[in-house]
């Protein structure tokens, strides 16, 4: 079987709000191993209907061999929290043997999901489970687990005492997960002495979130020796924990890492992305997003250099900068020789109401630079950005009327469709490092508190 990691990354980010999305149960074909019907101290011992299975076939000492199938044991045979009905099992002869249990359902992952697979085990009178034993999710459109992709991060082992044992998915835009069928696997290796495992109560629960983003922030693409953190404390100001996923996304759209993490409230966690050309397209700019399933959650990213562990750039999302339509105000800012000007636009893509995301459509923006003193174009360029993606423009001092070492430009985004997070910053031109950012802001207005 291929097991497959996804990367590890960082992120922390403020939310107004708590939003918390109900489960959805998704029904598993024979999800109590109630088929077929055997006798009280007797099993089946021929696979389990509604599941395929494969296993390392051996002959045991006994006489039997080790298969997979349904069992209806004594009671005396199972541990708590079993309720005395039917079970699946798996029955080892030890020299560890092994079996791969699986179920691939007629539906796709969904985007922005997060799916939780839970599943009971009883070992024998001792109890236990033989050791490896594990579930979790895979994908991919193959009848023969070698064909499955099971990410290990997704996979749980279960405890050698057994229980009640849970895995947890989160499935994003662009995930490598979409366009495959649900698949969910139980694995187990045996102890080197012949050995039985059951499970009951198969569940299944998809959770949808609404996905949240700053715009995209710039890494020190050419310069090593830094790295990008993203950092999430769950708030004090809640009682409950914060389940948060944290993703870091090229301008493309394509993830980069992700992670997810549930914290006690003033619990924070940090996930670091150090510096990579391979994961660095386009000078290293990324588009951090985060889902919060419950809690309430402050979010910040900085860049933090590693020799000396300090942050040389902090960008704290507390300061509101949400998707928007039509022009993203900003003052003027100095460009000189040394400078890279960047203006940026994530397509958000959704018709806000509050914090739920309605619908999803792309965005048609227009980037610019005016000189400020004469409030003549620079440059320009229009763009149509699908959901999830970004997109940008530079400006170098070459392209300014270079009458002065530090001339003054003006920014300018205009969103004609779709909802967008626009973004300045400013780059040291020699390693691409990202000096400084800021997001659009309303204009001040007499009367409108800003004088």
């Amino acid at each position: 079987m291929k097991l497959s990691a996804f990367l590890s990354l960082t992120l922390i980010v403020e939310l107004a709000g708590a939003l918390s999305l109900s489960a959805q149960s998704i029904p598993l074909a024979n999800a109590g191993f109630e088929a077929p019907t055997v006798a009280v101290g007797t099993n089946n011992g021929g696979g389990i209907p509604g599941w395929q299975f494969n296993q390392n076939s051996q002959k045991c000492s006994d006489g039997t061999f080790s298969t997979s199938g349904v069992a209806h044991p004594l009671s005396s045979q199972l541990a708590p929290p079993s309720d005395g009905s039917q079970v699946g099992y798996s029955h080892f002869c030890g020299q560890f043997s092994n079996t791969a249990i699986w179920q691939t359902l007629p539906v796709n992952y969904s985007p922005n999901t997060g799916y939780t697979f839970t599943l009971d085990f009883y070992g024998d009178v001792a109890p236990h489970v033989p050791l490896g034993a594990s579930i979790g999710f895979c994908f991919g459109h193959s009848t023969d687990p070698g064909g499955l992709n099971c990410p290990p991060e997704n996979i749980q082992t279960v405890p050698a005492g057994g229980g009640t044992v849970s895995a947890n998915l989160f499935v994003s835009s662009n995930d490598r997960f979409l366009g495959s069928p649900i698949s969910v696997i139980i694995l187990a290796t045996s102890f080197d002495i012949p050995s039985n495992i059951y499970f009951d109560h198969a569940r299944l629960e998809a959770t949808p979130r609404i996905a949240h983003s700053s715009g995209i922030v710039g890494m020190y693409a050419h310069r090593p020796g830094v790295t990008g953190q993203l950092n999430a404390i769950c708030s004090n100001s809640t009682s409950s924990p914060c389940d948060v996923a944290l993703e870091f996304h090229d301008i493309h759209g394509v993830l980069v890492s992700q992670t997810e993490t549930t914290l006690r409230p003033g619990q924070a966690t940090s996930l670091d992305q150090p510096v990579s050309r391979d994961f660095m397209p386009d000078a290293g700019e990324l588009i951090p997003r985060w889902y919060l399933k419950s809690g309430n959650a402050d979010v910040s990213f900085e860049i933090i250099d590693s020799s000396t562990m300090r942050s040389n750039f902090f960008v704290n999302w507390a300061d509101g900068s949400v998707s928007k339509m039509g022009n993203l105000n900003s003052g003027p800012v100095g460009i000189t020789p040394f400078d890279t000007v960047r203006v940026k636009v994530y397509c958000d893509g959704s018709v806000r109401s509050g914090e739920a995301a309605a619908i999803s459509a792309p965005c048609s923006a227009t980037l610019g630079f005016a000189d400020s003193a004469s409030g003549r174009t620079l440059k320009q360029s229009r763009m149509v950005l699908q959901p999830g993606t970004a997109g940008y423009l530079d400006l170098f001092y070459e392209d300014t009327p270079q009458t002065a070492t530090r001339e003054e430009v003006r920014p300018m985004i205009t969103v004609n469709g779709g909802n967008a997070i626009g973004g300045f910053a400013v780059l040291d031109r020699g390693t691409g490092g990202t000096v400084t950012q800021s997001f659009p802001a309303s204009s001040a207005t007499v009367g409108g508190g800003d004088q």
